[in-house]
């Protein structure tokens, strides 16, 4: 749901922008980022009360529901935030800003995670815990540091620009 919605706003973000329309376009993004962070909020409560069922799914053995159930609470608990990463880069893709739609999905995935499975497992004794953790926490950094960008540099000049041209 998310993906097509971040990818529906794309050619509305590029058009309304591309026309001057900055109201449509700061409204597309407010739209997109209730619908998103909402929905995946939706889904983490589902997550969090239910992931027995989720993994039930794919098993009945109760010593592997026993082990996946924790883990699926902890790899999912900052799933929210994976919102705001998604949010953030398609603003970034439906304004012709490729590279930083690109920058922050590799800095999410390959500069934050990646070295977080490695050393999270070691740190505290985490163990098989610290690869789970290092989703959540990936998504809490990548999703925030996009979607502040993405305000600093997009959103908030737009408002601007449109209040100053209202005066």
């Amino acid at each position: 749901m998310i993906v097509g919605l971040t990818g529906g706003v794309q050619p509305v973000l590029g058009y309304n922008y591309g026309a001057g329309e900055k109201r449509r376009v700061l409204e597309t993004i407010r739209f997109q980022n209730w619908v998103a962070v909402g929905f995946m909020t939706l889904a983490w409560a589902a997550l969090e009360l239910f992931p027995q069922a989720l993994a039930r799914i794919f098993t009945e053995d109760a010593a592997l529901l026993a082990v996946t159930v924790p883990a699926v609470r902890l790899y999912y608990c900052a799933i929210s935030f994976m919102a705001l990463q998604m949010c953030g880069q398609s603003v970034f893709q439906g304004l012709g800003k490729a590279r930083q739609a690109v920058f922050f999905s590799l800095f999410r995935k390959a500069i934050i995670e990646v070295p977080l499975m490695w050393l999270l497992p070691r740190l505290w004794g985490l163990g098989a815990n610290g690869v789970y953790l290092s989703e959540p926490v990936s998504d809490v950094v990548g999703g925030c540091a996009v979607f502040i960008t993405m305000l600093a540099t997009i959103y908030y000049p737009l408002k601007r620009e449109l209040a100053e041209g209202s005066e």
